[in-house]
């Protein structure tokens, strides 16, 4: 079952500070990036793509 936790960044290259915290914090966490090519697909059923990761 996935874990009820996501951490939505702007997009914006920057440090990438955030992203080891909540790995860290969540350890099972999995990183996926959501871009023009995948968007459909993840708004269409976005529990499937996470599930499908």
């Amino acid at each position: 079952m996935l874990e009820p936790f996501l951490e939505v960044k702007s997009g914006r290259k920057k440090s990438g500070k955030g992203l080891s915290a909540f790995k860290k914090e969540y350890s099972n966490a999995k990183s996926v990036i959501i871009d023009p090519e995948n968007y459909n697909q993840f708004e269409l059923d976005p529990i499937q793509f996470l599930e499908n990761l």
